[in-house]
């Protein structure tokens, strides 16, 4: 599952390809269709990425509309506590940290969080996954993943952990691309989008909705939304502007 960015296709120079020839890790097929993006990388070879890779992806997505729609969607306030899972070179985290909330970070490759530090001074970004979390519990008021969620390796757990460090009453956002009925792929058909909301409230999530965003004029996501137990007042007015 995953889906695209938001960003025009580019076309590889002789020298980019000359890298690319060098460093095996990289899937030539997604540059020959114009195409690179973490939706068709595992786990293993985005911890494997070295600071050059890092540095190009950084260049190619350097602000994609999906991380500034989602981080707008989850209408941060200063007196939030966010969290990007899969945060990558940090676009979300730097957008976040505009609305003054306390915002942190996690990614499964090293050379992506150096990345990030650097680009969002002010949020405390760390090499962590889903699955392991490394904060305390009930400390997020709002968790986002952005086209990452695919990379999982195991999403029951990395749910029940998203459950742990959110705040009574806090948010977690879920974005994919969106495919077809019943069509396979980098994203979620609406049946996989039900699912998965219909799995967070078995999980022990209080709420679960799906939504849909079309930031753009190409591509359209679901938002898949799950609220922890308890309340938070703070939280009302985000949470009835999430279905606006």
């Amino acid at each position: 599952m995953g889906g695209p960015a938001f960003r025009r296709p580019f076309k590889p120079s002789f020298p980019l390809l000359v890298w690319t020839l060098k460093t095996p890790r990289l899937d030539l097929e997604l540059l020959k269709n114009g195409r690179y993006t973490l939706a068709d990388m595992t786990v293993e070879e985005i911890e494997r990425w070295s600071p050059l890779k890092v540095w190009f992806y950084a260049l190619t997505n350097r602000n994609p509309k999906s991380n500034q729609v989602v981080v707008a969607l989850a209408n941060l306030s200063p007196a939030d506590r966010f969290l990007d899972i899969g945060c990558g070179p940090g676009a979300a985290l730097e957008e976040a940290l505009k609305t003054g909330a306390n915002v942190a970070g996690v990614d499964p490759s090293p050379a992506m969080v150096a990345k990030a530090k650097k680009r969002a001074a002010g949020a405390d970004v760390k090499v962590g996954s889903a699955e392991d979390l490394p904060f305390p519990d009930g400390h997020f008021t709002v968790v986002i993943n952005v086209l990452s969620f695919h990379h999982w390796a195991d999403r029951e757990t990395g749910l029940k952990e998203i459950l742990r460090v959110l705040a009574p009453g806090g948010l977690l956002h879920v974005v994919e691309g969106k495919l077809r009925d019943e069509k396979d792929g980098h994203g979620l058909n609406p049946s996989d989008a039900q699912a998965l909301a219909d799995r967070l409230l078995e999980l022990g999530y209080s709420d679960a909705t799906v939504d849909e965003i079309k930031p753009g004029r190409r591509h359209r996501y679901f938002v898949v939304s799950g609220e922890a137990p308890g309340t938070l007042d703070r939280l009302d007015d985000q949470k009835s502007n999430r279905h606006q």
